[in-house]
């Protein structure tokens, strides 16, 4: 490609996303609650640990929507400080309160940050 500076790249979100089919566990999950999945595959992204969050107003991650302070910090330091947002993989792994602390993030955060991510799309793109 003879790509020349100022060109315009547009494509979609999972060109650079590695994604992985549902599991097996997973769509016995969605049988079990009577639905059928609307996630048919999954994202999975890595990044160094001492990779910085962005900065700025329409930061969706949720490690930054629960807690502002954590823009800009390394996803080390907020994994350090606030939870397991952005757990370790091969060759270094969690260990077992980190596991017990991802649980939490789900069933008690993720739920809040969800709702912060909704309020904060409706005030950018009022109705």
């Amino acid at each position: 490609f003879d790509f020349q500076k100022g060109d315009v790249l547009l494509h979609t979100r999972w060109l650079f996303h590695r994604s992985m089919p549902l599991t097996s566990a997973g769509r016995a999950h969605f049988t079990k609650l009577g639905q059928e999945s609307a996630l048919k595959r999954y994202s999975v992204r890595y990044e160094y640990g001492d990779s910085c969050l962005i900065k700025g107003f329409t930061n969706f991650e949720f490690s930054a929507l629960l807690n502002p302070k954590n823009k800009g910090k390394a996803l080390a330091q907020i994994n350090r400080d606030d939870g397991p947002f952005y757990p370790k993989c091969y060759p270094e792994s969690m260990n077992v309160h980190e596991i017990e602390e991802m649980n939490r993030l789900i069933v008690d955060k993720f739920p809040i940050a969800e709702t912060k991510k909704a309020e904060l799309l409706a005030k950018i793109f009022r109705r």
